[in-house]
């Protein structure tokens, strides 16, 4: 395991990796909420968000603002104003937010 800023990488089994950050804002929990669980709030900061149906199982497709990757899966966690975990295709994989 290698250290970064406010954050950390994992190697698994030679070819699966976990970054890990941890990060605080100054911001309410709210605001934040919208900004990684809403198809709104994603494009201001990471990606457009196409179907994102809010709720466990729930379709996402998320497209990256360069234009280049585009992905789609399942919402595999979600406890609202808390959690959220989109399972995508590869390159990206899990994607989960949780605020506390």
């Amino acid at each position: 395991m290698s250290e970064i800023p406010r954050g950390r990488s994992e190697t698994h089994d030679g070819d699966t990796h976990l970054l890990r950050y941890v990060v605080e804002l100054p911001h309410p929990q709210a605001v934040v909420w919208e900004k990684v669980a809403s198809p709104e709030g994603l494009p201001s900061w990471l990606c457009a968000a196409d179907p994102l149906e809010p709720r466990l199982g729930g379709a996402i497709t998320l497209r990256w603002l360069n234009g280049e990757t585009e992905v789609s899966g399942r919402v595999t966690a979600w406890d609202p104003d808390h959690v959220a975990e989109y399972t995508v295709g590869a390159p990206h994989g899990r994607i989960r937010f949780h605020l506390e």
